[in-house]
């Protein structure tokens, strides 16, 4: 689980995107894990949320996909911390929340 993966971060896992958006609208986070493929409102609403209201937490954001590059080429990889490819290591995440933590 991810939340094992991440003792010692306080952490805020919602299962949808209209409750991320909610989440993002009353706090401010150091990392953002973004799955794409969420119910109601997809993990690409959530990215659009945050272009246009909270583009300061573009940085710190990473995307968590099985999506193809092709599905992926609106995104702007520059503008976010990076993509993080299903499946992977869930032990990996620490890491990754830390370096993005760091920035």
């Amino acid at each position: 689980r991810i939340e094992g993966a991440l003792s010692g971060y306080s952490i805020s896992p919602v299962a949808e995107g209209d409750a991320a958006i909610q989440h993002l609208g009353r706090n401010d986070y150091d990392c953002i894990l973004l799955d794409l493929m969420l119910p109601h409102l997809s993990g690409f609403d959530v990215l659009r949320h945050l272009i246009v209201h909270k583009p300061q937490l573009l940085r710190r954001t990473y995307i968590m996909t099985a999506a193809t590059d092709e599905s992926l080429q609106f995104i702007d990889r520059d503008a976010i911390a990076g993509v993080l490819r299903k499946p992977f290591e869930v032990g990996s995440l620490r890491d990754l929340v830390a370096q993005v933590v760091r920035r």
